[in-house]
């Protein structure tokens, strides 16, 4: 298979610098999350590395989203991936204020697992994948029921 090879420096901040190895193979011309058509998603917050949208298939959730890195990567760097949380877990207590806990999941049961992204769902023992939600380890869980969260306003753009 061919690949395409470069190293990157990524400045967050001013003050954080992260250096990552990347490799691009033919795999992400197929890659759903690569050929997302963004005009027809609901988005939630883009910027240089990241876009959150909901899911295209909610699987009987009120709301379903999830957040994107837009380089095809099965990985991401440490402090990417802190800041990539940071972005959905704001977003969540936001999207998901209908409800008093959200979990953001790992990739145990991804659809798409060779390109980094993580779903946040609330926990709606009647849809459809509750059972796979139980089976799946969470990253975290979004508390919407903690009073420092309830005081909280976020608006798509406050990330």
């Amino acid at each position: 298979m061919l690949a395409e090879t470069w190293r990157v420096k990524i400045v967050i901040d001013d003050d954080v610098i992260i250096e990552h190895q990347f490799v691009r193979t033919l795999k992400a011309v197929k890659c759903p999350l690569c050929e997302l058509d963004v005009k027809r998603e609901k988005i939630f917050h883009e910027d240089k590395w990241f876009i959150t949208l909901r899911t295209e298939n909610l699987k009987g959730h009120r709301e379903r989203i999830m957040i994107v890195y837009k380089e095809h990567e099965h990985s991401i760097p440490r402090k990417l991936y802190e800041r990539g949380l940071d972005i959905v877990s704001k977003i969540s207590r936001n999207v998901f204020s209908y409800t008093p806990k959200a979990v953001i999941m790992d990739s145990t049961f991804a659809t798409i697992n060779d390109h980094w992204h993580l779903v946040v769902t609330d926990l709606d023992p009647t849809s459809e994948d509750f059972d796979q939600i139980l089976a799946t380890q969470w990253v975290t869980v979004v508390d919407n029921t903690a009073e420092e969260a309830a005081n909280r306003v976020y608006s798509s753009g406050a990330v």
